[in-house]
C-alpha cells in the first residue's frame, strides 16, 4: 500500500491499482476502495500544482516588481541627472534595458501565465473533487446494510470512471496550452533572430 500515500512529486502520476475483490462480502470494500482510489489520484493532482504555483508565484512577482522598479528608475535617472555630475543619464538606458529583458525572462519561461493557469486548474480539480465527495455520499445513501447491490456497484464504478476521466482532461487542457504557449514563443524568438540575421 505504499504506492497509495499520499506525496508531491515531481510529475503528476498514476497510483498503482490494485486487484480488487467483487464477491458479495468483499464489494462495498472495494467500492470504498475505487472511490478512495479516485480521490486519492484527485488530491495528489491538487498537490502537485499547489507545490508548483509556490515557485511559479515567487518568478513572477520578483520579474514584476523588478520590471516596475526598473522603469521607475528610468524615468528618475534622467531628471536626477539634471542636479547631480555623477550620475550619467546613459543609465536610464541600462534600467530600460533591464526592464525589458524582465518582461522578456518572464515571458520565456512562462512564471506569470503559468502562475495564472496552475491557480485556474487547481481550483477546478478541487471544484470536481468536492462535488465528487458528495455524489459519492449520495449513491451511499440508497445502499442496504448489506451493501449496494450490482447496479449500485456499477453506478458507483461509473462516477467515479467520470470523475477520474474528467479530472485527466482538466490536467490535458493545461498542459495543451503550456505546449500551444510555449511553441508560440519559440516561433516569436526564430523570427526575431531570422529578422535579425537578414538586416544584417
Amino acid at each position: 500500500m505504499e504506492e497509495n500515500k499520499l506525496s508531491v512529486r515531481p510529475d503528476v502520476q498514476a497510483i498503482k491499482f490494485e486487484t480488487l475483490d467483487w464477491s458479495d462480502e468483499k464489494k462495498m470494500a472495494s467500492l470504498d476502495t475505487v472511490f478512495q482510489y479516485a480521490t486519492n489520484h484527485a488530491e495528489i493532482v491538487i498537490q502537485w500544482y499547489l507545490s508548483a504555483k509556490k515557485a511559479k508565484k515567487h518568478c513572477a512577482l520578483f520579474l514584476r516588481v523588478t520590471t516596475i522598479v526598473l522603469t521607475a528608475l528610468a524615468a528618475l535617472i534622467p531628471v536626477v541627472s539634471e542636479m547631480s555630475d555623477y550620475l550619467s543619464p546613459l543609465w536610464s538606458t541600462f534600467a530600460l534595458g533591464g526592464a525589458a529583458l524582465c518582461v522578456a525572462f518572464d515571458r520565456f519561461f512562462g512564471c506569470s501565465n503559468a502562475w495564472m493557469r496552475y491557480m485556474v486548474t487547481e481550483h477546478q480539480v478541487r471544484q470536481l473533487l468536492h462535488a465528487f465527495q458528495i455524489e459519492r455520499e449520495e449513491l451511499k445513501v440508497d445502499w442496504e446494510p448489506q451493501g449496494p447491490n450490482k447496479d449500485q456497484v456499477i453506478l458507483g464504478l461509473k462516477e467515479a470512471k467520470k470523475f477520474i476521466v474528467n479530472v485527466d482532461e482538466i490536467v490535458r487542457i493545461e498542459t495543451e496550452q503550456w505546449r500551444a504557449e510555449f511553441q508560440s514563443i519559440i516561433k516569436e524568438i526564430n523570427s526575431a533572430a531570422n529578422n535579425n540575421k537578414n538586416s544584417r
